[in-house]
């Protein structure tokens, strides 16, 4: 049976004034399944997706290094709900406003270091790797749980795994599979995170001067393009 969000949102409005008057005349979890959603888990994320996508539209943009910055000001210029992707191909560093790149390493092995205008430290990447912004009209604390509880259910998708939201930070068995960060400016906000899809902790100790509390770890069980098409697929109305 074809999903009806809108229609299952309307018995749940109908519902919630029966027992705002002490009335149940029906459960409410046997009534979402004439609309095609099997368990009421079901119906609230897919009410959530409508909430958070389906009423607003998400351009996707593509950035490099070079003209990362200037991607990130115009999204938040433009006060649009923004979806950005930049491919790694060579080995790079992101340091945040910590200041703990070890610039002396990173010179000697012609590692070029990019400023990034936000908390945290420094951001690893090599080839293969990917960058990625949602940027999204909203500055509270829900809309940022959302978006990574919406992007640890794509990890495990393809993993088989289960994976746990930590802060601003998406763990499996203690090592962190994805690190984030969330930038504000007005009424706008956008979750960046970095995915790692090789094994790079020699790399990460050799470079960040402080060291995280947490075991870096890497994505073994997809592709940056799968990853990408889901977070498109995701963010695009349905």
């Amino acid at each position: 049976m074809k999903k009806d969000i809108v229609g299952a949102m309307a018995k749940e409005r109908e519902y919630l004034s029966f027992r705002r008057r002490g009335e149940e005349p029906y459960h409410f979890v046997d009534a979402v399944k004439k609309y095609g959603f099997e368990s009421l888990k079901e119906f609230f994320e897919a009410k959530r997706d409508y909430l958070f996508v389906d009423n607003n539209s998400f351009e996707i943009f593509e950035a490099t290094p070079v003209n990362f910055l200037d991607e990130i000001r115009n999204a938040f210029s433009e006060n649009k709900n923004k979806v950005g992707f930049m491919d790694i191909e060579k080995t790079l560093v992101f340091e945040g406003n910590s200041d703990d790149a070890n610039k002396e390493y990173c010179e000697e092995c012609n590692i070029p270091i990019y400023p990034y205008q936000a908390l945290g430290g420094s951001i690893v990447a090599t080839s293969g790797d990917v960058v990625f912004g949602i940027f999204y009209k909203g500055t509270g604390k829900d809309e940022e749980r959302y978006i990574l509880e919406r992007i640890k259910s794509i990890f495990e998708k393809y993993s088989g795994k289960t994976f746990r939201v930590d802060g601003n930070d998406i763990l499996a068995d203690g090592t962190k599979i994805l690190g984030s960060t969330i930038y504000k400016q007005d009424d706008i906000s956008c979750v960046a995170g970095a995915l790692s899809f090789s094994d790079k902790s020699n790399l990460i100790a050799n470079v960040c001067l402080k060291h995280s509390t947490k075991q870096p770890g890497y994505i073994d069980f997809m592709d940056r393009e799968t990853f990408k098409r889901e977070v498109k697929k995701w963010l695009t109305v349905k």
